[in-house]
């Protein structure tokens, strides 16, 4: 369940057309571009944390699985052949 969350599409700021297309001089356009995109980008930290963290439980329980595989496999092996 927690691979299918790493792999959902989540809502990420972009940068649209109103924030390209602002009227003012040069130099107040360069900052309210800038404004925008560090706005985008703190809007998308919470999406991206998400997703790392979905990813790293995922890497987990996979590792848990692979780990409890081979040892019921190790506990097949030994009691066919040796008991």
């Amino acid at each position: 369940m927690v691979s299918v969350k790493v792999l959902e599409r989540g809502t990420y700021h972009v940068l649209g057309n109103d924030d390209i297309n602002i009227s003012g001089d040069k130099n107040s356009y360069k900052r309210d571009i800038i404004s925008s995109f560090f706005k985008i980008i703190k809007g998308n930290e919470d999406v991206i944390n998400m997703k790392v963290s979905h990813l790293v439980m995922a890497q987990e329980y996979y590792k848990r699985a692979m780990f409890v595989i081979c040892l019921y496999a190790f506990m097949v092996f030994y009691f066919c052949f040796f008991l």
